[in-house]
């Protein structure tokens, strides 16, 4: 009789990671934790002189401004997807994600204003509130998939496609360094190569992910941050389908889908997470309008941007709820959007640059938020979702 092998424990482990909806977040989560437990230990010196050693730049330079590029590619890819063929790909179905986006990205930056009013020096950090992170949110969901409408999981889906947009004009407007007119010309010019490779019809990808690098590369130069080219590469990759060959753009996000979910964002959590939280500066932080407002922000801004603005909306019939959504799984929907984890530390990082104790604040804000508004989401997720007694 043949033996039977079984799989390895760590195979299996690896197996779920990448096939499992949870498998991201529950990596992200591992990522904090070790971040968080690594920068308040014996060993934070190591941690921290390993994120500024020089590789010609610092590391994090790499991380955030070189890495960072390729999931912008990817959140680029997606959000052309969605507006060609998905979910954004006609009025009726985009114009409730776009209105709930737009409420949930104003409400929270509004928000961190007042609170920051007082101190001009803070207000550079609206846009830190303003972001949902898509992997946390969609793995928090996930967990209660049985008990929730496939349209309530598409919506946020949707919401957090236009979130990524908004962030990243955001990013590209408001947190750049002194324009340069001629870096900024010759990225221009790059892109109107990479338009013209796609009107050609132009279906491999290594020209454009050739011109991509020399793309980056003058947008760094042009104090605009470097990843917004991988966004404005991926509005040029080609989604059509030819008779010979498949879509480019759904072949290059498919690769680039877990090294990016299972690789750079958990890489970019490391480097970014870890915050020293000694009794005094979480005693600062606490009573700082920075972290305050960032709180504040992403729990009540994304609840009246999300949930309140939507439901308003919906009740005088200009929008239209998805087929067996009912309006109250909006509420704990807009709570799991208060999850702006990613995002909102990548933002933190240009908001205050260099500005260590800021930077800090915001950190503990985020990461505050970002927990309570997992917990309210999945609690009031679960109790809206009961079945209530004699129900089958």
């Amino acid at each position: 009789m043949a033996k039977i092998h079984k799989k390895p424990y760590w195979l299996s482990v690896f197996s779920w990671l990448m096939d499992d909806p949870r498998g991201a977040g529950a990596l992200l989560l591992a990522c904090t934790l070790i971040a968080l437990f690594w920068a308040n230990s014996a060993y934070a010196p190591i941690y921290f002189a390993f994120s500024s050693a020089k590789l010609i730049f610092p590391v994090q330079f790499w991380v955030n401004d070189g890495l960072m590029a390729i999931f912008f590619l990817l959140v680029g890819l997606e959000i052309k997807r969605e507006l060609l063929i998905g979910y954004l790909n006609s009025y009726k179905k985009a114009s409730l994600p776009i209105v709930a986006a737009i409420g949930g990205m104003m409400f929270p930056a509004l928000i961190f204003l007042i609170v920051n009013l007082k101190q001009p020096v803070n207000l550079s950090g609206w846009g830190v509130p303003m972001a949902t992170d898509i992997a946390f949110a969609m793995s928090l969901l996930s967990l209660l998939s049985k008990r929730i409408p496939r349209g309530l999981i598409v919506l946020l889906t949707a919401i957090a496609i236009v979130d990524d947009l908004g962030a990243v004009l955001v990013i590209a407007l408001f947190y750049n360094h002194g324009l340069h007119l001629v870096y900024l010309l010759a990225a221009f010019l790059i892109f109107l190569v990479l338009l013209f490779l796609n009107y050609r019809k132009v279906r491999s990808l290594k020209p454009y992910l050739l011109l991509g690098v020399f793309l980056w590369i003058v947008i760094f130069k042009s104090g605009i941050h470097a990843t917004v080219a991988g966004v404005l590469l991926a509005l040029c990759i080609p989604i059509k389908i030819s008779k010979d060959h498949a879509s480019p753009l759904l072949k290059l996000e498919h690769k680039l889908k877990a090294p990016v979910m299972y690789g750079i964002v958990p890489v970019f959590i490391l480097f970014n997470a870890g915050v020293s939280l000694s009794l005094s500066s979480l005693h600062l932080a606490w009573h700082s309008p920075i972290s305050l407002g960032i709180i504040f922000g992403l729990l009540f801004g994304k609840v009246l941007g999300i949930f309140g603005l939507s439901a308003v909306l919906i009740r005088l019939k200009w929008l239209q709820l998805p087929e067996h959504v009912p309006l109250r799984l909006l509420f704990p929907m807009s709570l799991i959007a208060g999850i702006g984890f990613t995002m909102a530390l990548f933002i933190a990082e240009l908001a205050y640059p260099g500005n260590l104790q800021s930077l800090l604040f915001a950190k503990v804000g985020i990461l505050c938020a970002s927990l309570i508004a997992a917990t309210l989401g999945y609690a009031s997720m679960w109790f809206f979702t009961r079945k209530k007694p004699g129900s089958i």
